[in-house]
């Protein structure tokens, strides 16, 4: 059987086609519904592993046969291996994907083969037990000429098919949760305790408490916590409604701490509360959880996040956890404003959260991410993306992270949504990354932002040990006051970029900058820090201090990096530089872009003055009437 469904891309544009084809193996119908942003790289459409990942992440399948429906499709790792995992009502089925065959095919020739993070339709077998074939095709339908990306999966290990019931608990101390009232219980009735282990058998829909102020949330008070575990095994709570908007911790879990929650699906969320608001637990002390999934509305004030409003200490940890969700963190009252808003968790202090992700549309005031609002203290996250649309009303306003500090680290991880941010510090990934490292990540999403520090991956990067390794942006960024560039905005007090690339264009003309300035293709201001082994190739346009690598690059070194892009100014602008400064040093760099002006105006450097000095370095469209350097005003050429 094949089954079609039409979808655009993050750019609104490209129509994907979605063909699933099965082996005859089981007579059930199936019926795929997707929602996904699909990823092309280049014209040969091969995809990351971390896009299958993410695809497979968002598909949902479910069977016409009630009894055996599939819900949900979860990609994960443990113990070194990659597992396909499909919820159904009554259990799950797992597949071995490290154990299966697995080719990518384009135009019928095989493409190298990629990690197996990935993509896969299922069909049950008639047994328990068995080795089903399963293929998915993609088609990028531009034209109907175009070729199939095929992702094929033959599972060669054994499919485990689990049915959940009261009698096949782990242990014999778990308390059975099949009912709104059971689920009631817990906490507020000595047979079910807040220490308690529970273990969910069935869709729970929580109707007789939609009216009024709705569910009270498990763990009402931060002194009385729930510190159990609870087991939902792959089964849905529906219906979760909230109606406290001045009241803290209103979620399903309101505080806990020491607790795991596992396999646990929330739909149809609707929570108003005012701090620590999350759908799952509003405020949370050293909690794991596990292949958790939310969607729904979400309206706070401060700590709002779609699974988790705060989640705290060094053990606390969130794996394999999605979020659908809107979240509302606009709120003002006095001169209080809204912060700390994110598609997972509003404020992370020093929790790790890894293959996780967040899909939706979040409003915040300050600090508002994707992902997170805030990110503090040791915080890890890992093999994560955001593909929300983001806007922030005030400060630090990311793709991914509103706010990342400290010892924090970012790895492998990505932001594919629309930004926008209504004062300083916006960037496709983050908005205000301070003294915390991001490796392997990236950002595809256009970035508007009305003040200065707007950046394609970082609005800001500042100080010591806040260093960005082997990134790339590829959103357009549009800046309204300066301070704009491909990849970062302002690069300061000792932050490094290393390795990294910039691949949107740039452009400091925002209708309310008459002065604009600082605008480059990879870092508009660079102060008091350093950029390596990196490149530009979108153009940079602005009035004043324009580079096709850096606006302005203040007492600082660049070294071993390109700019490729066209630069346009009215003044003091170069193919590389727009302005060099204060002992300041360019050594080993090349420019290749057209650049146009009326004064200052450079084929690498715009101005360089003072005691700043650039050494072996060249452009291509030096000449008679372009200099390589536009004004020098120092004594080392």
């Amino acid at each position: 059987m094949i089954q079609k469904k039409f979808i655009r891309n993050s750019s609104g544009m490209t129509l994907i086609e979605i063909v699933v084809s099965l082996a005859a193996v089981s007579v059930l119908m199936l019926i795929v519904m997707a929602s996904f942003t699909l990823l092309m790289k280049s014209s040969l459409y091969t995809l990351q592993s971390s896009e299958l990942r993410g695809l497979a992440k968002t598909i949902y399948s479910k069977l016409t046969d009630d009894i055996h429906k599939a819900e949900s499709i979860h990609v994960y790792q443990e113990t070194g291996h990659h597992y396909l995992k499909i919820r159904s009502q009554t259990g799950w089925v797992t597949y071995d994907l490290d154990t299966a065959n697995e080719t990518l095919y384009y135009n019928g020739q095989p493409l190298a083969r990629a990690q197996a993070d990935g993509v896969a339709a299922f069909e049950k077998p008639n047994t328990d037990k068995g080795k089903p074939s399963v293929s998915i095709s993609l088609k990028v339908k531009e034209k109907e000429s175009d070729p199939f990306l095929t992702v094929k999966f033959t599972a060669k290990s054994e499919v485990r098919h689990t049915i959940v019931t009261c009698a096949n608990k782990p242990s014999a101390d778990m308390i059975c949760i099949d009912t709104a009232e059971k689920l009631a219980k817990i906490g507020n009735d000595p047979a079910y305790p807040l220490n308690g282990k529970y273990f969910q058998i069935a869709d729970i829909e929580l109707n007789t408490y939609r009216s009024g102020e709705g569910w009270v949330p498990i763990g009402q008070r931060e002194t009385t916590p729930f510190t159990g575990i609870y087991e939902g095994n792959g089964f849905r709570i529906i219906g979760l409604r909230i109606n406290r908007p001045d009241e803290s911790g209103q979620s399903l879990f309101g505080y806990v701490a020491g607790a795991a929650i596992r396999q646990l699906h929330l739909d149809d969320v609707l929570i108003k509360g005012k701090h620590s608001v999350g759908a799952l637990a509003g405020s949370s002390i050293n909690t794991t959880f596990l292949d958790c999934t939310v969607q729904g509305r979400l309206f706070g004030f401060q700590n709002t996040g779609g699974l988790v409003g705060l989640q705290t200490g060094n053990s606390a940890k969130i794996e394999r956890c999605s979020t659908f969700v809107q979240i509302d963190n606009v709120r003002q009252e006095g001169v209080l404003y809204g912060t700390a808003a994110g598609g997972l968790i509003g404020q992370n202090q020093s929790g790790t959260v890894s293959y996780s992700s967040s899909s939706g549309i979040i409003k915040g005031v300050r600090q508002t991410g994707g992902l997170i609002g805030l990110n503090t203290g040791s915080a890890s996250i890992a093999h994560s993306y955001s593909n929300c649309d983001v806007y922030g009303s005030d400060l630090e306003t990311g793709g991914f992270i509103g706010n990342n500090q400290l010892s924090s680290t970012i790895q492998d991880c990505y932001a594919s949504g629309t930004v926008q941010g209504g004062n300083s510090y916006t960037g496709g990934l983050i908005g205000f990354n301070s003294t915390a490292s991001i490796i392997r990540s990236y950002a595809t999403g256009n970035v508007t932002g009305k003040r200065e520090g707007i950046g394609g991956l970082v609005g800001t990067n500042d100080g010591f040990g806040a260093q960005i390794t082997d990134c790339y942006a590829s959103g357009r960024v549009l800046g309204y006051q300066g301070g704009a560039g491909g990849l970062v905005g302002y690069n300061i007090s000792g932050a490094r970029i290393e390795s990294s690339k910039a691949y949107g264009n740039v452009d400091g003309q925002g209708p309310t900058s008459p002065s604009n300035s600082n605008i480059g293709g990879l870092v508009g201001l660079n102060e008091s820090s350093f950029i390596s082994n990196s490149d530009a190739y979108g153009s940079a346009t602005g009035i004043s201090y324009i580079g096709g690598l850096v606006g302005q690059n203040n007492n600082s070194l660049i070294d071993s990096s390109t700019a490729k892009g066209d630069v346009k100014a009215e003044n003091t602008a170069g193919g590389l530089v727009g302005s060099n400064q204060n002992s300041s040093i360019v050594r080993n760099t090349f420019s290749s872009g057209n650049v146009t002006g009326t004064a200052n105006i450079g084929a690498l450097i715009g101005w360089n003055y003072a005691t700043s000095s650039v050494k072996d370095s060249d452009s291509e469209k030096k000449s008679s009437i372009l200099p390589l350097i536009g004004r020098d005003d120092t004594s080392t050429p």
